[in-house]
């Protein structure tokens, strides 16, 4: 009778130890959603705007808008930089010797659709113009007899293939803190090798546009409009798992979660690639590709679609693989494989 309680007793602990992990396994800690607010993107500062001279008339040229700018005399190319800021629908223009009387002297022509306004400020005997966008977009720019022409044009007007890299949390969302490391840290910090890859192979048909490249705190509304707003093909969103309780401190591996059961732009195709080349490369243990259907970022992108949790940082001996320079190297190759690969199969 003893036996048979105690063999009760046991097999009954077997099933509700392997429930907890199943569980755990299934809804990590990652899955919890943040609080969506809305974003206010950079407004025009006060001070004079340069939006007199541009038209306001659509046209059926190549491009959505259109600057003209004469540069100072004597200046090349080289002496006007150009930045983009598309998280803030920005372009910055610097212009060396262009003090405010060049400003006053050589007023900006072009087209004004789709520019909210044009500002500038000078310093130093040099001018910066930030034009402030209704939307992202790609640039192209020419210079001829001393005079800069900039053309704006949808990302995908311009480029073959767009892709949005998303650095999971950041600023002040740190995301999981387990065994002395920070989530956010290590999603940016294979984020910004993955950036390496892309800059070190040049491909003039792929844009690729990044959420964070600092540690900022980015909202998930704010990601998720900003990958719609490019015309992207692939969302790639960097994270790190972490489960509850010294009971779980065992489990390792990687999860990729996406759009699933009904086919959505290919999203299961790229998670299956995602989890072969993390796997392969990692050697870590494949922990399954899961439902992201109520994650925000997956649930509100309008492409295809998949979030990474590379490891497990509650595992010490993965987190201490996560916070090691070499192994995010691997990870970002195995991210930028897959991207070219899922690239290859549409």
């Amino acid at each position: 009778m003893i036996n048979k309680l105690f063999n009760t007793v046991t097999a009954f602990s077997v099933l509700l130890f392997i429930g907890t992990i199943s569980f755990s396994v299934l809804y990590p800690v990652e899955k919890k959603e943040p609080a969506v607010k809305e974003e206010v993107v950079a407004e025009p500062p006060v001070n004079d705007s340069l939006m007199e001279g541009l038209t306001a008339e659509e046209d059926d040229g190549k491009y959505r808008a259109m600057i003209n700018l004469t540069l100072p005399e004597g200046n090349s190319p080289e002496d006007t930089e150009i930045e983009e800021d598309p998280m803030d629908r920005m372009i910055t223009i610097k212009i060396k010797n262009a003090g405010a009387e060049y400003f006053e002297t050589n007023p900006l022509s072009g087209r004004a659709d789709h520019i909210k306004d044009i500002r500038y400020k000078t310093k130093d005997g040099n001018g910066e113009i930030k034009v402030y966008l209704d939307g992202i977009y790609a640039y192209e720019d020419t210079y001829e007899n001393g005079v800069l022409e900039l053309g704006f044009l949808k990302p995908n007007e311009k480029y073959e293939h767009v892709i949005v890299i998303d650095a999971g949390h950041g600023g002040k969302d740190g995301g999981t803190a387990e065994n002395g490391a920070v989530e956010k840290d290590i999603d940016l910090s294979i984020a910004l090798k993955l950036k390496d890859i892309f800059d070190l192979n040049p491909d003039e048909s792929i844009k690729v546009y990044y959420t964070r490249l600092t540690d900022e705190t980015v909202s998930v509304k704010k990601r998720t409009d900003f990958a719609n707003d490019t015309g992207a093909d692939i969302f790639l969103s960097i994270h790190n798992n972490s489960l509850n309780g010294e009971e779980n401190a065992y489990v390792n591996g990687t999860q990729v979660m996406c759009y699933t059961n009904d086919g959505r732009n290919d999203s299961e195709a790229f998670a299956k690639i995602l989890m072969k080349n993390i796997t392969g490369r990692l050697e870590s243990k494949d922990m399954g590709i899961i439902s992201g259907n109520n994650i925000y970022v997956i649930k509100n992108t309008k492409m295809t679609a998949a979030l990474c949790e590379i490891g497990f940082m509650s595992n010490l001996e993965e987190v201490q693989k996560l916070q090691d320079e070499d192994y995010q190297l691997s990870a970002a190759e195995a991210l930028y494989e897959s991207i070219k690969e899922q690239l290859k199969s549409n």
